[in-house]
């Protein structure tokens, strides 16, 4: 018995170097033991060769934070801090010249000036669309969105039409319909309700208001007061997408203000109206010119402002910050021209002329997207655009717009490249229309 004792003992030697494996004791990571193990970024001074370049910035130096994450706070980019650092060409608005024809110099995301915003042929003469039965025009993106829609009034068929533009051919000959058994004579769009849906409302024949309120699948009409507007049409204006101004109700010297379903008018007098942000609350606020002064209506109030010394009577007016010193000056036309007006403080004094007959649809707009307000106008067969270079002087281009009379303009991005292009529509016939449309190339 001890023979085989001794037996198994000699063995269990004999095999120990290949056959008995050592059993180690497990090693678990640990964040600050100094190892960055695999489910670690990094611990202590091991950032596994990462650096603040390998993080995505430009200079700095990268640590190991306490949960063993890499912190990137000590990581700079020199592209972005307002500064003109070695290798860039620009940084933000530093750098960036003006065009020397249309457009604006930008700076790219890895601060080098970009110029082919910079254009010596602003506009290209885009696609039109006949309607047989159109009536005045606007562009907006209705619900679905994603494409700009030309809004027309049928008169003729009692109902709104919607154009959807479609990219490469214009707008679409089919339409979608609004048809309520009304009378509209002009059409726009805004978001009445405040729900982040763009509806659309109608001056009717008779001044009525409705609104065409956008729903999921469908639109719904609202039947708001009379606002006793009979040939009124909207006033142009981008300051307040949730409310419209009315004019041109048959001299009577009101403008109404359409706001959440609501009319309610302004006693403003006789003049040339304007819409816009002119008090700086927000509120679409009401500028009026005439041989009697100029007076802005806070839209919010309802009050009327002190009236500056005017001698102009004008048939349009449009205003804007022209020089950049933070009131409002004026563009007007009147038969002899278009003239822009800087406001002195206590008056208003022509700044610069452009002597010339027909013109209208006076618009003031960024036109080139350079930050600085532009004036815009039809006259003759052309879209003509005075480009604002600073103290108050303007360059001149002209786009062939067609022959008029254009029964309605607009400024919209229609093809969805962030500048402004122009939609104009004009009648061909009795009870049908044209709308041209002229592409801005500044993007």
């Amino acid at each position: 018995m001890y023979r085989l004792a001794w037996v198994f003992f000699l063995a269990g030697v004999a095999c120990s170097d290949g056959g008995v494996r050592r059993i180690e004791p497990e090693v678990v990571p640990r964040c600050g033991d100094g190892i960055a193990q695999a489910d670690e970024a990094c611990d202590g001074s091991d950032l596994k060769g990462a650096t603040c370049v390998s993080a995505g910035f430009e200079a700095g130096t990268l640590v190991c934070g306490p949960n063993c994450q890499l912190a990137t706070t000590a990581c700079t980019r020199r592209c972005g801090n307002g500064m003109l650092d070695p290798l860039e060409t620009c940084d933000g608005t530093l750098g960036l010249g003006t065009c020397g024809t249309f457009g604006t110099e930008r700076c790219s995301s890895s601060c080098a000036v970009d110029r082919q915003g910079c254009v010596s042929a602003p506009y290209e003469v885009g696609p039109f669309l006949d309607v047989a039965k159109g009536g005045l025009g606007w562009v907006a993106d209705l619900p679905p969105y994603g494409a700009p829609d030309l809004v027309l009034a049928v008169p003729a068929f009692a109902r709104v039409e919607a154009f959807a533009w479609v990219q490469g051919s214009g707008f679409a000959n089919t339409s979608r319909k609004l048809s309520f058994q009304r009378d509209p004579r002009a059409a726009a769009a805004l978001d009445n309700d405040g729900d982040g849906l763009v509806d659309v409302a109608t001056v009717n024949a008779n001044g009525a208001v409705d609104v065409y309120r956008a729903g999921a699948s469908a639109s719904s009409l609202r039947i708001v007061a009379d606002a006793g507007c009979a040939g009124g049409a909207f006033l142009p204006s981008a300051a307040d997408p949730r409310r419209l101004a009315i004019a041109g109700c048959e001299g009577d010297g009101g403008v109404w203000i359409l706001s959440a379903g609501a009319v309610r008018k302004l006693e403003v007098g006789p003049g040339a109206v304007a819409a816009g942000r002119f008090v700086g609350d927000g509120a679409l606020d009401l500028l009026v010119a005439s041989s009697a002064g100029v007076q802005i209506f806070d839209g919010a109030q309802g009050d009327a402002g002190p009236s500056l010394p005017f001698t102009a009577d004008l048939r349009e007016v449009a205003a804007g910050d022209f020089d950049g010193d933070g009131d409002v000056d004026l563009a007007g036309l009147d038969d002899a021209g278009v003239t822009v007006f800087e406001n002195a403080g206590s008056s208003f004094a022509v700044a610069r002329s452009f002597p010339l007959t027909g013109a209208q649809h006076l618009r003031v707009h960024d036109l080139d997207g350079d930050g600085r307000l532009d004036v815009g106008f039809a006259q003759g067969t052309d879209w003509v655009a005075k480009r604002n270079v600073g103290g108050f002087t303007f360059t001149e281009f002209r786009a062939p717009l067609g022959a008029g009379p254009w029964v309605s303009l607009n400024l919209a991005d229609v093809d969805g490249d962030g500048d402004a292009d122009v939609a104009v529509t004009v009648p061909t016939g009795a009870e049908s229309t044209r709308t041209r449309v002229l592409l801005n190339r500044v993007r």
